[in-house]
Formats: C-alpha cells, structure tokens, sequence
C-alpha cells in the first residue's frame, strides 16, 4: 500500500537550483568517458545523419 506524506510547512519543498541547470546524465557519462560504447553510438548516428542530409541536399541540385 502507497504511503501519502507530506510537508507541513508555508516554504513547502523547493528545489536546488543547481539541478535545474545539470547535464543530463547520459550526456555526462558520455562526456566523462564511462561509456565509450555510447559515444561511438552517438558519433554514428550523427555521421549517418549528416550523411543523408548532404544526399538530399545533393539530389535537389542535379
């Protein structure tokens, strides 16, 4: 059974401000190098799609 809590007081809960400016952890690791299998991912994927962009963007001018 769900247990319903709340706060009892006028300041309620607030956020810390620093997390509404963080990287999102993907994003982290990626930069800090803990999964290089997801950057080689990322890397890809944005070579093929660069790719296909200059494809089409080759097509329209012949």
């Amino acid at each position: 059974k769900p247990e319903f809590r709340y706060v009892n007081s006028q300041h309620g809960i607030k956020p810390n401000s620093y997390t509404q400016y963080a990287m999102p952890k993907d994003i982290a690791d990626i930069s800090r190098e803990r999964d290089i299998n997801k950057l080689a991912d990322v890397l890809s994927s944005q070579i093929q799609v660069q790719n296909k962009n200059a494809d089409s963007d080759n097509d329209g001018n012949t």
